[in-house]
């Protein structure tokens, strides 16, 4: 029982890096020109955060190669089951959050 709470604890992390690492994406087209234009702003705003997501990558990368073979057994049957969810909440069910349109932004004035 104590092992199956590790690999639960474990694959949490790794799931969160991933979280991390999905969220930070989408982010980078929506960043305006002016503000890359400042060289202080895009280290802070560009560079600093690639630069997190790729340490995170290596962080994830590095647990599941270190990982045994049941822990990764586990995060791939919580990820196979996540996205058979998505797909039945999507297609099946017609769920309304999927049609939401995207926001774009867009120069003031």
């Amino acid at each position: 029982m104590q092992c199956a709470f590790s690999y639960v604890l474990n694959n949490t992390g790794i799931l969160v890096c991933h979280l991390l690492l999905r969220h930070r994406d989408p982010g980078r087209g929506l960043l305006p020109r002016p503000v890359m234009s400042n060289w202080k702003a895009a280290i802070t705003i560009g560079i600093l955060p690639v630069a997190a997501v790729v340490f995170l990558a290596w962080i994830a990368i590095k647990s599941i190669l270190a990982a045994p073979a049941a822990q990764n057994y586990s995060l791939l049957g919580f990820v196979v089951t996540c996205a058979i969810l998505l797909f039945v909440a999507r297609f099946v069910l017609r769920s309304p959050f999927f049609q939401i349109k995207r926001k774009n932004w867009t120069p003031e004035g």
